[in-house]
């Protein structure tokens, strides 16, 4: 509502716009004259009408108002609360106040101004209201998560008291501007790390991340690695690459943690060897992990196992002429292609690719090679010229009880489907299938053994809004494409998936891809 000085200052604003003779956007001061005079209008009288009657209540969008996971120091995002006078009569809120006193670290913006306590507010009937608050955390000693609470309390005129709650996690955290280790590193999970703008891993330098540590990365804040990144977790304690973001974009539907591009993603430089992930989790950025050329040296560049790659906004694998080796790891949804091999001498064995990403539409492959609409999977032994390396790129492919699905038909562009190869002559094209799954038009070649093709096997959850756009890859059913498939004589060499189920003692297995089937 409008106070006496905010009524005086729009009829000095309105008074200098007639003064001035100014002509822009005469609608919108047409509008908001008449807004005026309506708010006068309303208020009018209002004081005299306010009802005293003790049956007469707010209504709350919600009781309490809960912020996920806050981190010390920085501070929340905005949550907001919505105050209805759904009754026949004006109600007065004689008083407003957080009932720390402001001490809690609550911050609250009552119909406009902001404060700890607000007084005199009328609420006409049928009307509402709107409060917003954000809170800020003290860094504390503790090394887990604290409960802070208050309540944001309502006085009526008549006397009826109304509480609604607030509640936050707070979580102290190590927080990174722009870091360089420039010697070698040891990461504990003692606490999370919140990173903004870079981690950069220098030439000849080696991190290792412990166990169960978590990295909240900022809005564009990347990992690049000039020389070596060891990520050791463990199964029930995987380490986690993540944005940094814990509410969600629309409320109860899509979390920002669902949600891919959030932040830059993990690229190994052209020097960068040895590269290894074991029980990681990489989630929710824009180019997940991009492997430059490596050009005339030797050895393997990066070794996958036990990890979830998952929910990127670009390409999710991007590798240019590595020698890269994964295992019983996920590879999930992409706005362009979920693995782009482009060269190298590369090995999956029991991996998942899959690509039903419904929160972006899928791109085409671009950065080198020709426009296509992106496969999940694309293999490649050139780049056009004039790109950053241009020409022939001999590739050595292989993959042994994997999986290559995803939303586009088998026959779908140029009847390549989830499986996209692209070769020219003058380079080594190899690349092998054993006992995989592929969404693609049948093969016929001997590159193609015991392949299965057709309808796209079943899974536990696949990405909708009732499942908040959350996903989980594991097969559903014992009758789903996969189930018992995979080459015995591969899974024995790895007789554990990534959850730790036992693929030689199933008596549905050994299954194709990451997951072994469990009833």
């Amino acid at each position: 509502m409008f106070t006496t000085e905010d009524d005086i200052f729009l009829l000095l604003y309105l008074k200098d716009i007639c003064m001035k003779g100014i002509a822009v956007y005469p609608l919108f001061h047409l509008l908001f004259f008449l807004s005026f005079l309506f708010q006068l209008s309303c208020n009018d009288g209002l004081d005299d009408n306010y009802t005293t009657d003790r049956q007469y209540r707010l209504d709350f969008s919600r009781d309490t108002v809960s912020f996920d996971t806050v981190f010390t120091t920085v501070g929340s995002a905005t949550q907001n609360l919505m105050v209805y006078n759904r009754n026949r009569k004006p109600l007065e809120i004689e008083r407003v106040w957080l009932g720390s006193g402001g001490t809690s670290g609550f911050y609250v913006n009552v119909d406009g101004k902001k404060g700890v306590s607000f007084d005199h507010i009328g609420i006409q009937d049928g009307d509402s209201l709107y409060v917003f608050m954000e809170v800020n955390v003290n860094p504390s000693d503790a090394k887990n998560p604290l409960l802070v609470e208050d309540s944001l309390m309502f006085l009526l005129g008549s006397g009826v008291m109304q509480v609604v709650r607030l509640e936050a996690y707070g979580q102290n955290v190590h927080i990174y501007r722009g870091k360089t280790f420039v010697s070698d590193t040891v990461l504990t999970a003692d606490l999370p790390y919140l990173v903004y703008d870079s981690l950069v891993v220098a030439e000849d330098v080696t991190v290792t991340v412990e166990e169960n540590t978590t990295f909240y990365m900022h809005d564009h804040a990347k990992v690049e690695v000039y020389g070596t990144l060891l990520l050791n977790g463990e199964r029930e304690k995987p380490v986690v690459f993540r944005g940094d973001r814990n509410d969600d974009i629309i409320d109860n539907i899509l979390p920002y943690d669902h949600t891919p591009g959030q932040w830059g993603g993990i690229r190994f430089r052209s020097g960068s060897m040895g590269n290894r992930f074991d029980y990681a989790v990489i989630r929710n950025g824009t180019d997940g992990i991009r492997l430059d050329d490596s050009g005339a040296l030797s050895g393997r560049k990066l070794e996958i196992s036990n990890s979830q790659i998952t929910n990127m906004s670009r390409n999710l694998l991007l590798s240019y002429n590595n020698d890269i080796r994964a295992v019983n790891t996920e590879f999930s949804n992409a706005g362009y292609g979920v693995a782009v091999l482009v060269g190298g001498e590369i090995s999956f064995v029991h991996c998942s690719f899959v690509n039903y990403m419904v929160l972006l539409s899928r791109n085409f492959i671009l950065d080198g090679l020709e426009e296509k609409y992106t496969s999940c999977v694309t293999l490649a032994n050139y780049k056009e010229d004039g790109m950053d390396a241009g020409g022939a790129y001999p590739l050595d492919v292989s993959f042994d009880n994997c999986i290559i699905d995803g939303s586009l038909s088998a026959g779908s562009g140029d009847g390549s489907g989830e499986l996209m190869l692209l070769y020219r002559d003058g380079s080594a094209f190899n690349y092998r299938f054993n006992h995989c799954f592929l969404k693609t038009e049948e093969k016929d070649s001997g590159n193609f053994q015991g392949v299965l093709y057709g309808d796209s096997p079943e899974y536990k959850v696949c990405g909708d809004e009732e499942f908040r756009y959350w996903y989980d890859f594991r097969l559903k059913s014992d009758s789903t494409v996969g189930v018992g498939a995979a080459d015995p004589e591969i899974s024995r060499l790895y007789p554990v998936d990534r959850y730790g189920i036992s693929r030689m003692t199933s008596e549905y297995g050994p299954s194709i891809g990451a997951y072994e089937y469990v009833p």
